[in-house]
């Protein structure tokens, strides 16, 4: 596995074949969100959307994930008193970081050890698939400290885990285990923390070896298809499927069906 961007202060990313590697690397701020972290995680983003790669993945270096937002950076970052000051800076920082996550035109799989807090969680959950080591502990504490969510909090955890427990998470601001994480739907699948790496690697190998047209024609129709009605779903589908029917990956499957 080749390293890349040592000389970067906040994150490092490692070539693995296909594979990109996106490692939060704070570990002594257990890998806090700031204003440098931001800007580098766009510029992977680019990279990745430009790139060879066919799966990105997510870790954090040290003993967590991510711990959410280095508040004492922000304040000074900041102007808190200056609303629209606070906006722009949200809307053209994390918030943009966020989408761009879900927009990228390749499967994203997050490896989550130890505290997801916040923006680190929903750092996290903006993958395609989240695997969690049994360390890893979820939680968006905005209302604990006087504000409200971002980083999409409010848009992607209904669609994961459903209005009660979304209620649960932002309303209460208390943490959740790995294993409760599982089964309310907020992570594919629990492994021992040994196995976190080597999980999540197979998982990105899986994906990589799909076909990238399909596997993003079908992420689009997961986003559309939220909630369209039915028969926007359904000729969404049917337009998305009669593109990719001429291509070599259906055809490649067609001919190995008709040899038996």
């Amino acid at each position: 596995m080749a390293r890349d961007g040592d000389d970067k202060r906040t994150i490092r990313t490692e070539r693995d074949g296909e594979l990109l590697w996106l490692v939060l690397d704070r570990p002594e701020r257990l890998n806090a969100l700031c204003g440098p972290m931001r800007e580098e995680i766009t510029e992977v983003l680019d990279q990745a959307a430009r790139g060879p790669w066919r799966c990105l993945l997510i870790r954090g270096e040290g003993r967590a994930f991510c711990a959410g937002a280095d508040l004492a950076q922000f304040v000074d970052e900041i102007d808190l008193a200056d609303a629209e000051a606070v906006r722009t800076y949200l809307a053209q920082g994390w918030q943009e970081v966020a989408a761009r996550l879900r927009e990228l035109p390749l499967p994203v799989v997050s490896a989550v050890h130890g505290a997801a807090y916040g923006g680190g969680a929903n750092l996290a959950l903006a993958a395609d698939l989240v695997v969690a080591a049994e360390s890893a502990t979820f939680c968006e504490p905005y209302v604990t400290h006087g504000i409200s969510p971002d980083c999409g909090a409010t848009w992607l955890l209904p669609r994961l885990v459903g209005s009660q427990h979304t209620r649960r998470l932002l309303l209460l601001g208390e943490p959740i285990a790995a294993h409760e994480a599982a089964r309310i739907g907020l992570v594919a699948e629990v492994v021992p923390d040994g196995a976190l790496l080597a999980r999540a690697r197979q998982l990105g190998t899986a994906l990589a070896a799909k076909d990238p047209k399909a596997l993003q024609a079908t992420r689009e129709l997961l986003e559309l298809n939220q909630h369209a009605d039915l028969r926007k779903a359904l000729a969404r589908e049917a337009e998305t499927v009669a593109a990719l029917l001429g291509g070599p990956a259906f055809r490649h499957a067609t001919a190995r069906f008709r040899k038996h």
